[in-house]
Order: structure tokens, then sequence, then C-alpha cells
């Protein structure tokens, strides 16, 4: 009997094609806009992975103008819809993603009120596009920020809510309950919001996915923060930054791993309290270097057989 190698042209197209295909088969359900108490009218998108009529865990996603194709993208989508079709049809999520509120972006997803600089004064590497900084003043900078609150109040009130009751008659699956199979995750300052939700609602998000988080915002305040607010018993994290992202960026992130640590965070899949940090090669502060490497940081939020590629 003759074999072919490992990665023989057709095989390789057939694993490109099925992804692609039980993507199509999805459902797509246009949750509409939310008007936000405190924050204003938030559209929102629930996509429905193809497959097996089971329960399903969930990931919340900020930035949703980002999170699939690129129409409504500044700088193209992830590409999710994708992504998570490459995992075993048992793990996938459904995936909810809340639009940000354009150039109340920052104040979207920041928990405080404080003092930030404004454009030019900022490496752009912490500010990924001019839409989404403040607007110039003369003094250069300007008090942003502080709605975060009432996403995360209205998320966990009113919107979960209702997915989790809709999701057996609208998508014809119900959703598995409980914070073991609820993620939140973003990048940039989604990544600093997911840090936030997770460790204010550890009884709602039980993982966290934070991509190249900005943990500059408010002087750093998250570390203060979370050196003075009651830890999770058990939490599962993902925490990256790009080694082509700015010093700032680098020594924060790896400050908060080096935190995480001390405080009971290990890389191994049986602690109570899971660490899966890096720094990511090659990698700058943009979607494109986010896109790359999404598949994988879904594998280990949602694939219980994934192992990092090490």
């Amino acid at each position: 009997m003759r074999h072919r190698p490992a990665h023989h042209p057709s095989d390789v197209a057939r694993l490109v094609q099925r992804p692609v295909r039980r993507a199509l088969d999805a459902q797509w359900h246009d949750l509409g806009q939310r008007d936000i108490a405190g924050v204003g009218p938030r559209q929102v998108r629930l996509h429905v992975p193809a497959g097996l009529r089971q329960p399903r865990p969930l990931l919340v996603l900020w930035d949703g103008q980002n999170v699939f194709g690129d129409a409504g993208s500044y700088a193209g989508g992830w590409h999710t819809h994708h992504a998570v079709h490459r995992l075993p049809r048992r793990a996938a999520p459904m995936v909810l993603a809340v639009d940000h509120g354009g150039t109340a972006r920052i104040d979207d997803l920041t928990p405080w009120h404080t003092a930030v600089p404004l454009e030019g004064q900022v490496p752009p590497q912490e500010t990924l596009d001019r839409a989404k900084r403040p607007t110039p003043h003369d003094h250069g900078h300007e008090h942003r920020g502080g709605h975060l609150p009432h996403l995360l109040s209205w998320l966990t009130q009113e919107l979960l809510p209702e997915v989790h009751h809709r999701s057996p008659g609208v998508c014809g699956m119900p959703l598995h309950t409980g914070p073991l199979h609820t993620a939140i995750g973003g990048s940039s300052l989604g990544g600093l919001a997911s840090l936030y939700a997770h460790f204010s609602h550890p009884e709602v998000f039980g993982t966290c996915l934070a991509l190249s988080p900005s943990i500059w915002f408010g002087g750093a305040r998250l570390l203060r923060w979370l050196a003075e607010h009651p830890l999770p018993v058990q939490s599962r994290i993902y925490l990256d930054v790009g080694d082509r992202e700015s010093m700032q960026m680098r020594v924060l992130a790896h400050d908060l791993a080096v935190r995480l640590a001390r405080n009971g965070w290990a890389p191994h899949a049986g602690s109570p309290r899971q660490l899966w940090w890096q720094e990511v090669e090659r990698a700058g502060h943009t979607e494109k270097a986010w896109r790359r490497r999404f598949p994988a940081v879904l594998g280990y939020a949602f694939d219980p057989n994934w192992r990092p590629d090490l």
C-alpha cells in the first residue's frame, strides 16, 4: 500500500475547506442596537457554530466590529467564525460580539475616569487608530473613560441572561451555565476590559483572554486595583504582548504575569488558577498580529486536548 505524505496537497485543501464549510453552515443572529444605561446604543451579534446539538460554551468579545469579517473593521477582522470552526465540534463556543462606540471606545472599555494623553502624545502602538483617540486639546490631556462598569452591569444582568434564555429556541441548542463555560476576551483596551471583567465578575467570567492589554491606562491603575481586590478561587487567564510593541506595553504585561504567578497562577492544567503567558515573537500592536494568534488562544480556552506548540 502506498502512503501519501502527511501534508499531501489534497489533505491540506480538505483541512482548509472543512472549517470554511462549517462556518458557512453556522447561524448568525443580529441582536440589534441595545440602549445601555450610562453608555448609549451598541450593536450586538451572536455567532452559533454549526454541528452538534448540544450545550455550548460562550465567548464574549469586545470591539465587535473587528470580531468577524473585514467589513466595518478599521484594519481587518479577526475572522473568529473561521477560527471557532477549527476547534473540535464539541468545544466550539457561541461567540457574542459587542461593538464599541467609535470615538467613545476609550470610555466604553476602561473602568476609571482619568486624564489621558491626547493625539500625538501617546505612542501609536498604545492607541490603535485615530478614530479611537480623544479629540486634541491645547493642554495635552483630557479626562476620559469610566463607562466599563455600566457595560458590565448591562452585560451580566441583562444581555447574558437573555442569551441564555433564548438560545434553546432561537439557536436550537442551550448554553452551558457557570463561569467555567464562559470566557471574555479582547485586545488592547479590550484586553484591559477583559481583565477587569474577569476579576470583578469571576462568578460570571471564569476565563479571560487578554491580548496586548492596555495596562498603562490610568497610570497602570489596574495593577494597584488588583492588589486591593479579592482574587478568584478559580481562574484561567491567557495573557500576552508582542515583542514589537512598546517597552511600556511589554514591561507592564510582564509585571502583571509576575504578580499573577506570585498569587498562585500556574501554567499547568491542574491548577485552579491557570495562566498561559507569552511574549509573541515578531508581533506588533495590530489587528493582523492578534488575528494570527487568536486560533491558538481559542484552543487554550476551549479545547480540553489542546497543548501549546512549544
